[in-house]
């Protein structure tokens, strides 16, 4: 009773009588509910899966390369695998950005091949650390090229949406993009 009162007083004062009435006790209810029903939604926000990008000891400007990207997502949390998989996830996208190409296919580790309630499939996905090879074909300056990945990062409770990040080849922060319209079109935007 107090901690509830003490909650009233913060959000609307108490009544000078002291009492909780009928109608600050329905608010309360429906303030507590509407918490509990948001709380999920903040983990959303965060980011799940951190990137970054390294190149081969032997990278020349205009030269060919292997870039080794590597995906670590959050305790709990998975990204899926390059595979479309039918009726399930938006499947993970690397590409290039000009002026850096693909020079062939990326190289992926093996995924987990598991039960994902939020599909209600089995789905192939990557958790804890994950490396990929990348070979490309470097632009004129590989400290300021970049590749892209597009990605969607799920718990066993939620997906967080599709996100497209572009990862710097000479390391450093991956920073998230925003595509104009759906997050679908990034694959064929070359993302």
């Amino acid at each position: 009773a107090y901690g509830t009162s003490l909650v009233l007083y913060v959000l609307n004062g108490l009544p000078r009588s002291g009492r909780i009435t009928p109608m600050m006790s329905r608010t309360l209810r429906a303030v507590l509910i509407a918490l509990c029903l948001l709380l999920p939604l903040l983990s959303l926000g965060a980011d799940q899966v951190t990137w970054s990008a390294s190149l081969s000891s032997d990278a020349k400007p205009g030269g060919h390369a292997t870039v080794t990207l590597t995906g670590e997502p959050e305790k709990g949390w998975h990204f899926y695998s390059l595979k479309k998989q039918e009726d399930g996830p938006i499947e993970t996208t690397i590409g290039a950005v000009a002026p850096v190409k693909l020079d062939g296919a990326v190289i992926p580790p093996a995924p987990t091949k598991k039960f994902d309630p939020n599909f209600n499939l089995t789905l192939e996905y990557y958790e804890g650390k994950t490396t990929f090879q990348v070979p490309v074909l470097l632009g004129p300056d590989p400290s300021k090229e970049k590749i892209s990945v597009n990605f969607e990062a799920c718990n066993d409770h939620n997906c967080a949406p599709p996100k497209t990040v572009e990862v710097p080849l000479a390391g450093g922060q991956a920073e998230a993009i925003v595509l104009k319209g759906d997050s679908d079109d990034a694959p064929s935007k070359g993302l």
